[in-house]
């Protein structure tokens, strides 16, 4: 009785291994696969972040006019954005939108680069999150652009900070 019950207790402790080593094999595979799939991701995100990149520095230069240095123009915008947690792009697409009607005014690059700083420093006062500010970033240059606030500019304004109103 002993070496049947010994016998089977063995049988019983090789099965345990036997299943233990599927799943660790199964968690080796599923980590593998996991490990994968993250760095399919960041590859992914990188290609995404490197595009948009592209394409403001396009939008940026666009705009620009001749003589003006194009790398302080964007490490300008860059820091502006970071500082007042606004993305790239939406700072950019400010000031694309409201470069050539303060230029026809006689507003230079500089003077924009201040102006959307400052927006975005309002923004970040009045205390608007990063969807209210995204969006009254670009009411705001949709309004400058056209030349008058009304409507769904003049509320996204008032909803995201009430201070650029004031």
């Amino acid at each position: 009785q002993f070496d049947r019950l010994n016998l089977s207790s063995g049988k019983a402790t090789a099965g345990l291994s036997v299943f233990a080593g599927v799943v660790r094999g199964g968690l080796l595979l599923g980590g593998i696969s996991s490990l994968a799939n993250l760095v399919t991701q960041l590859a992914t995100g990188f290609i995404n972040y490197s595009d948009a990149m592209q394409s403001n520095m396009q939008r940026i230069a666009l705009y620009t006019p001749a003589g003006v240095d194009l790398v302080k123009v964007t490490d300008q915008l860059v820091a502006s954005s970071k500082e007042n947690r606004v993305e790239l792009a939406t700072t950019a697409k400010l000031y694309t939108q409201i470069l050539p009607p303060l230029q026809r005014v006689g507003v230079g690059v500089r003077e924009t680069l201040n102006v959307v700083d400052a927006f975005g420093k309002a923004l970040l006062v009045g205390g608007a999150n990063a969807r209210e500010a995204a969006a009254a970033t670009i009411q705001f240059g949709q309004a400058l652009a056209s030349g008058k606030l009304a409507g769904d500019e003049f509320r996204s304004l008032a909803e995201a900070s009430p201070r650029i109103l004031q």
